[in-house]
């Protein structure tokens, strides 16, 4: 059964990202996915780009307008549908990839297409508890009336259905998890010197909390030798002051953005994984780290408790430093405990492209 897959508009203006899921997806089935954006150095009002790779047919379509921004992505968004037509034939459903903005074309598109909806999400938003996220923002508006028109929305973890429920969004059926790709996120034996702690992100303080591990490892690296990897997608000078304060300037290595084998060297070159975010729906990094047999020490928010156990690592509350360094120093003193190969072997049969399109075919009855 071919499925017809419209993500999230928001992609690098050469369209070379494509979701991890639809190319998933597009192993056994037929999928097309549709990215809008808008780009003011085109010639063209529009201007439509095709890629295909196997089943996974890639349309593009930019627009130049910047005023009615709606009515214009609207237009985009049809052509690059009609441009689909060309290639195949109506697609049997339209799964809708992260409700805001694309799905506040739903409403015109089911009338055009008349096909069953379906939705899956991983917006932070939903978590409408936190101060910073408007519960009325025009995000969750759009969601709210969207999701009437889904025969089933889905998302990464447990957690984030139950924040989606809470949030007043219908039909909140299913969990897919994260994609991982197993042929590089893999367990390796190797022979370390020392002890690594290896972290994950954007260095976003009021969301990933990094001031709060640099001193909870400083505390750490008093009493046990060890030494803590950063990989960064932001500038980390606003952090340098403290790392200078607390004394772990060598100790500490920003190593700024990776290619995805590079992060993967690094997970295996490493001996655990740690994360201090103050919120999270299911972080890949985790999934990642824990496809290299990577013990993980985190803070227990969003559906992180739904994959992590005794087996692979411990879970603190979040914004408590004095529990973040404990269970960072009992990871290390029980570190043998922890079977990296098993680990490694579990994640996969959660996380691996295989696994994930299992769960598709059974949440889709393929």
């Amino acid at each position: 059964m071919p499925a017809s897959w419209y993500p999230n508009p928001i992609f690098p203006l050469n369209g070379n990202f494509i979701q991890r899921h639809a190319q998933t997806l597009a192993r056994q089935h037929q999928v097309s996915v549709i990215h809008v954006y808008r780009d003011r150095s085109i010639n063209n009002q529009f201007e439509i780009k095709t890629q295909i790779n196997g089943n996974l047919l890639e349309v593009i379509c930019a627009y130049k307008s910047g005023l009615f921004k709606f009515a214009f992505s609207a237009i985009a968004f049809y052509k690059a549908y009609k441009s689909i037509l060309k290639q195949r034939k109506k697609p049997d459903i339209v799964f809708w990839n992260v409700f805001f903005p694309l799905a506040a074309h739903m409403f015109w598109f089911n009338k055009v297409l008349k096909v069953p909806n379906f939705a899956f999400e991983h917006w932070t938003g939903y978590h409408i508890n936190l101060p910073q996220f408007n519960p009325n923002h025009l995000h969750l508006k759009v969601a709210r009336k969207a999701s009437v028109h889904c025969q089933k929305v889905m998302s990464v973890s447990k957690n984030l259905n139950y924040q989606m429920e809470r949030a007043g969004v219908s039909h909140v059926k299913g969990v897919v998890y994260n994609v991982v790709d197993s042929s590089i996120f893999t367990y390796k034996f190797l022979e370390n010197e020392g002890f690594t702690w290896l972290h994950i992100s954007s260095l976003k303080d009021e969301h990933k909390n990094v001031t709060m591990l640099l001193k909870a490892f400083a505390q750490l690296a008093k009493t046990m030798p060890c030494k803590l990897c950063i990989i960064n997608s932001a500038d980390e000078k606003s952090l340098l002051p403290l790392v200078d304060e607390l004394n772990i300037k060598y100790l500490v290595d920003f190593t700024g953005v990776l290619s995805m084998e590079k992060v993967a060297e690094k997970m295996q070159d490493a001996d655990a994984f740690v994360l201090s975010s103050n919120y999270e729906n299911m972080p890949c990094v985790i999934e990642e780290a824990l496809c290299c047999g990577l013990p993980i020490v985190s803070t227990n928010v969003g559906g992180i408790n739904e994959i992590i156990d005794r087996e692979n690592g411990i879970l603190v509350p979040a914004a408590d430093q004095e529990e973040l360094t404990n269970a960072m120093m009992r990871l290390m003193k029980n570190y043998q405990q922890y079977d990296k190969s098993n680990i490694s072997k579990k994640a996969h049969n959660l996380f691996s492209q295989d696994a994930i399109l299992q769960q598709f075919n059974l949440k889709f009855d393929f």
